[in-house]
């Protein structure tokens, strides 16, 4: 390897990595060195030996002794290895970098019309027609062409082509982003130019066949080696969109966009959003699955096992509120009508939901912010709320209605801050309309809906009746779903019943509860006080009008009031507090000093780290467990008879027809959901009776006019509406652990089961 300190500094230097290419070599080497010297250029060519094994090391001393060549040897690492190591011994000999393989594919005549060009772009790639090259390596080509176009647009047409002309100071500058053993480093260079905003220029190559063989266990290995630098690409895009070092001022300024010829092409600066799409997706879905994964086969707890049962009627045409009773907002049932269509009676399937729902607030998260507050502070914010928001704390792996408010609430507060100024009336009525399905999710999202509204009304207005034209389209926007609901309800006659679920037994169900005003438990109070510091500091910095932190406060004391506004304080009503907490906390700040600067921001990282750990450590505790001890953790005793359904579901499909129906006691409605039977009542549960004077005779009523074949009791205690069974002909048929199986069997001697006596309930 040459001397650098003796090494003249030259116009260009030719890398070419070379792996047992014994046969070609020396004709490829002259090739090159004669057009270069026919340019009347000062050249280099930099040849690095990927211990090769044919040959090839003995031809290249041959030639070691030549002013015009640096041979570098070193052990088998891979073409990436070696491709990065002569790129580095390159930029400190030339002005320019050209890179070329050594497999005599790529015709040195097509270099002088590139080189003559190069004043006029800052980086050239060739382009390649169709070769002759194996099915294996065209495939890779495809699938990284494919990949850096979604991530960074098309500025390079051939990313991993050999055929490359980048000046050594832009060169020098990427080089210590890209990974020392990437697999594909050519990919990640093109990846940086194509989302830089220097000129490119793409130069069509003519096609010529690869001299050596292919040999298919080296084409294997690159197979290998490509899914794996897919990988690396992927987290390489993220690394761009955070520091792009083609952008950085001590590399070189983009010359005017009229100094491009015809076939340069640059990119604008709105692709940088669409290159970070998919990463930021990946990255968000991957968190939130990590983090769930203990509890993809928990136990169906028995709110889910309601919204799934109502779905799953749905399809035969029963209808929540009218046919099946549940006081929850409509959206959650059309979320599992859709889930009954796709994978009826999975619980995997609702917890994957649960995933893709989280996620899916993460990326809106992020989609909005990261042009409002910076890349990273909106990264940060979205895999907070992916990570801590699995938490028992907030019943985070379940599928609750609050569950799904947090995300629809990401989409309805968020969005307007997007909107351009003015607000159109378009895109009032548009947040209106995702308002609705919020508070369809659950109805104190509308404690929330200062903050859905103070985007749109918080820009200088030029006429004030437009003032009041955009709270007309808000208001048709937020009312036109519920109205098209009410008048189907009414034409199907089942309006009472809806006003009754929604309104009348929510007022009368968390009239029974305890308050607890202040105290959100010891882990979410910290969360608050973090938030609402980091909030106040926001304020004090950027000015009392920054309507990214007050719709964020806003945001926060609805979600806070609309969880203890149930009064019962379930963890999975905290579920909506999650997302503007984590925004909240991650919120850039201003300080004139960057000591200042500095020290908050550790003080803020300390605390996040702080309020953090709690969750993490508490959803990391659920690997290694099984469901039922994941239920157990999660909700105790309760969970006991959640084990059980799918068991007895799947015995009472077994032993049942389709005209069958099914009566479940107490409310455990995961059976009828299970069993995929027929409910013998509107009731799924038996809260009702609670708020309902005489609705324990009622139900009886209705049972012994018309008997269900088969009866569930999930626990050993007294139903009071279940007295009338003594001598009825029902027997125990089928038990598992504490979960009874009565069917109707009149025998006839008229005997009855010796489980039950005389008066007594089973």
């Amino acid at each position: 390897m040459a001397d650098l300190a003796s090494t003249p500094f030259v116009d260009l230097a030719v890398v070419m990595p070379v792996y047992n290419e014994a046969a070609c070599i020396k004709q490829v080497l002259t090739s090159w060195t004669s057009t270069l010297t026919q340019l009347r250029i000062r050249f280099r060519l930099v040849v690095i030996d990927d211990g090769s094994t044919d040959g090839t090391a003995k031809i290249l001393e041959s030639l070691g002794g030549e002013p015009w060549i640096d041979i570098i040897t070193q052990k088998n690492a891979g073409h990436g290895p070696a491709l990065l190591t002569a790129y580095a011994h390159a930029v400190q000999l030339a002005a320019w970098v050209f890179q070329t393989d050594s497999d005599d594919e790529m015709d040195p005549a097509d270099f002088p019309t590139l080189w003559q060009r190069k004043d006029r772009f800052e980086a050239g790639f060739g382009v390649r027609q169709r070769s002759q090259r194996g099915a294996v390596r065209r495939a890779i080509t495809a699938i990284s062409r494919w990949m850096v176009r979604l991530l960074f647009g098309d500025a390079v047409k051939d990313v991993n082509v050999p055929f490359r002309l980048i000046p050594s100071h832009l060169l020098r500058a990427l080089l210590p982003a890209i990974p020392p053993k990437s697999f594909a480093p050519n990919v990640m260079i093109a990846a940086a130019f194509a989302q830089s905003e220097l000129r490119v220029y793409n130069h069509p190559l003519r096609n010529r066949p690869r001299q050596t063989g292919i040999s298919i266990k080296r084409e294997l290995s690159i197979l290998f080696g490509a899914a794996r630098a897919l990988w690396q690409i992927l987290f390489f895009s993220i690394k761009l969109a955070s520091k792009p070092p083609l952008l950085r001022a001590n590399t070189v300024t983009p010359p005017a966009r009229s100094e491009s010829p015809g076939n340069l092409r640059a990119e604008p600066k709105w692709l940088l959003v669409r290159r970070s799409v998919f990463p930021v997706i990946v990255l968000l879905f991957v968190a939130a699955l990590v983090v769930r994964w203990p509890n993809l086969h928990q136990p169906v707890n028995r709110d889910i096992s309601a919204y799934a049962t109502i779905g799953a009627r749905m399809h035969d045409g029963q209808w929540p509120y009218r046919d099946l009773f549940d006081h929850k907002q409509p959206l959650i049932y059309a979320v599992f009508w859709l889930l009954g269509a796709i994978a009826p009676r999975s619980n995997v399937a609702i917890q994957i939901t649960a995933v893709l729902i989280a996620g899916f607030g993460g990326v809106i998260v992020w989609g909005v912010l990261h042009r409002l507050i910076g890349f990273s502070a909106a990264l940060a914010a979205a895999f907070l709320l992916v990570t801590i928001g699995a938490a028992r704390a907030f019943e985070g792996t379940d599928l609750n209605t609050e569950h799904l408010l947090a995300t629809v609430m990401c989409l309805a507060v968020l969005l307007p801050l997007s909107f351009r100024s003015p607000v159109t009336l378009r895109n009032a009525a548009i947040a209106g309309i995702i308002a609705a399905f919020a508070v369809g999710a659950k109805a104190v999202a509308v404690l929330a809906m200062p903050a859905v509204m103070l985007p749109l009304f918080c820009h200088p207005l030029h006429v004030r009746d437009r003032w009041f034209a955009k709270v007309g389209m808000f208001a048709l926007g937020v009312s036109a779903p519920w109205m098209i609901l009410i008048l189907f309800y009414a034409a199907d006659g089942g309006l009472t019943d809806l006003l009754w679920a929604n309104i009348g037994y929510n007022i009368n169900y968390v009239a029974t509860l305890r308050p607890q005003y202040l105290f959100f438990g010891a882990s979410i109070n910290a969360l608050l006080v973090v938030a609402i510091t980091v909030g106040a500091i926001r304020l004090l910095t950027f000015g009392a009008r920054d309507r990214i932190c007050w719709t964020a406060l806003l945001w926060l004391v609805g979600a806070a009031a609309g969880a203890k506004i149930g009064r019962g304080d379930f963890p999975h009503y905290f579920a909506p507090i999650v997302p503007p907490a984590a925004i909240l906390v991650c919120m850039p700040v201003r300080f004139d000093r960057k000591s200042s600067r500095r020290c908050f921001n550790f003080i803020r990282v300390a605390a996040v780290i702080g309020v953090a750990i709690p969750f993490l450590r508490d959803v990391s505790g659920g690997y290694g467990l099984t469901p039922a001890q994941i239920g157990w953790r999660m909700f105790d005793v309760e969970s006991v008879p959640w084990n059980y359904q799918k068991r007895v579901g799947t015995w009472l499909r077994a032993h049942s027809n389709a005209k069958d129906r099914l009566f479940v006691a107490g409310a455990e409605p995961g059976f009828y959901w299970q069993s995929s039977l027929q409910p013998a009542t509107k009731y799924l549960y038996d809260y009702v009776s609670t708020f309902v004077p005489g609705f324990n005779n009622t139900l009886a009523e209705a049972l012994q006019s018309k008997p269900p074949r088969f009866i569930v009791l999930p626990e050993r205690r007294d139903y009071a509406y279940l007295g009338w069974l003594s001598g009825s002909g029902y027997h125990v048929t089928a038990q598992f652990g504490p979960v009874r199986v009565l069917e109707l069997r009149q025998s006839s001697t008229g005997e009855i089961s010796t489980d039950f006596g005389q008066g007594q309930c089973p």
